[in-house]
């Protein structure tokens, strides 16, 4: 009996021993697996993050992409206009060209027969008017520029005192009926444009 007793108890030691092994291996692992879950967790965090930041990056690049793609486009698209330009320039140049000899330094300063400068004289004929009436609308506006450029040259004499108020007066008098006449012509055959069709042209202020 007391070797059956000594077996009993050494029975149950053992297995209170094995029992308690068993507990703290499992409570061991169950550690080691949570730390390691945890540590697999953050490392996808990590990568989640960094695969948005290389979205991100990567959308930035691409509007930069797409910028310098349109302002290429825009540069392309300048240079074209600037090159048909530069072409139709030249083009008119050689077709004008013998109309702006009058601009040479010889001519420039002459006078034609209707007192006309050369030099003006050419201009007209390089940029001529597509009708009369334009021709006309024209002229009154340079009429109206030069009439206005006088009244001030008055007003700049009579404050500096070089010119009398009586002779100020009559002469202001004088130009501004002139100036009355060349708007009012203008006025009119700009009326007369607008019921042609014509929508564009010189304004006054």
């Amino acid at each position: 009996r007391s070797t059956a007793a000594t077996a009993a108890a050494a029975a149950t030691a053992e297995a209170t021993f094995k029992s308690r092994a068993v507990s703290a291996l499992s409570s061991r692992l169950s550690g080691e697996l949570e730390r390691a879950r945890e540590a697999t967790n953050a490392e996808a965090e990590r990568l989640l993050a960094l695969q948005a930041e290389i979205a991100r990056r990567r959308a930035i690049v691409e509007e930069g992409l797409e910028s310098l793609r349109r302002e290429r486009r825009e540069r392309e698209s300048r240079v074209g206009r600037t090159a048909a330009a530069t072409t139709a320039l030249r083009a008119w140049l050689e077709e004008n060209e013998s109309k702006l000899v009058g601009l040479s330094d010889d001519g420039a300063h002459g006078d034609g027969e209707d007192g006309t400068s050369t030099a003006t004289a050419a201009c007209d004929a390089a940029f001529p008017t597509e009708d009369a009436w334009s021709d006309q609308i024209l002229r009154a506006v340079a009429r109206d520029n030069a009439l206005e450029d006088a009244m001030d040259c008055l007003d700049e004499n009579l404050e500096r005192q070089k010119i009398d108020l009586d002779d100020y007066l009559r002469l202001t008098r004088t130009l501004a009926k002139e100036q009355f006449f060349a708007r009012a012509e203008a006025m009119a055959v700009r009326k007369k444009q607008a019921e042609r069709g014509v929508t564009s042209g010189v304004k006054f202020d």
